[in-house]
């Protein structure tokens, strides 16, 4: 009962901001297990200080985009990801994770030659001074194949990553390696699911 006056509190404009997901009632239920009135509790969702390191927690963002719009969504994804470097892409055979990626390369200034690494498992490409890497595990077993091949490595340089079929090796990536889901909706459109910025 008390989460329901909660949720309902919440104003439209933080559930454009985020969408909420299970984790975000079992964060809300964990609030009330603690005594929290509903004043504190909402206290607590707005302070600024409190809502973005817990918002990977119990939020998700949706967008639904073509090719005509990918540029647009490439641009917005750099600029809600912030100071994140990791990103983990999965999504099915022909989902377009390789054609976001070169997107998200071009709008971050890459100039060299954007490929799938299928083959090389790791592509490097420079921008201006730090580097982005460009990763695709698909033909990895397991983690200590990754770890052989440079991805562990390169998940923990600093640099940016953009890694597809990262289910392959779950275990080798870091905290705060945010999630990229995207599926077909359609023979034309994506549908992208970010969780952890």
């Amino acid at each position: 009962m008390l989460m329901a006056q909660v949720l309902q509190s919440i104003p439209s404009t933080f559930h454009c901001t985020f969408s909420i997901v299970q984790n975000y009632q079992t964060y809300l239920s964990a609030c009330f297990e603690k005594g929290n009135t509903i004043t504190t509790v909402l206290q607590r969702l707005y302070d600024v200080d409190q809502v973005y390191p817990q918002a990977s927690y119990f939020c998700k963002m949706e967008w639904t985009y073509t090719l005509e719009n990918i540029d647009d969504v490439a641009m917005r994804f750099w600029q809600v990801a912030g100071d994140k470097k990791i990103f983990a892409f999965n999504g099915q055979m022909g989902a377009g994770k390789t054609t976001f990626i070169h997107a998200l390369c071009e709008k971050k200034g890459v100039t060299s030659t954007i490929s799938s690494p299928t083959f090389s498992i790791i592509n490097d490409y420079e921008c201006g001074q730090e580097t982005v890497y460009h990763m695709d595990l698909y033909r990895l077993k397991d983690e200590t194949e990754a770890q052989r091949a440079g991805v562990e490595d390169a998940l923990y340089s600093g640099n940016i990553c953009l890694v597809e079929w990262p289910e392959k090796a779950p275990g080798i990536f870091p905290d705060g390696t945010v999630y990229v889901s995207i599926e077909l909706v359609d023979e034309k459109t994506r549908r992208m699911t970010i969780t952890g910025i």
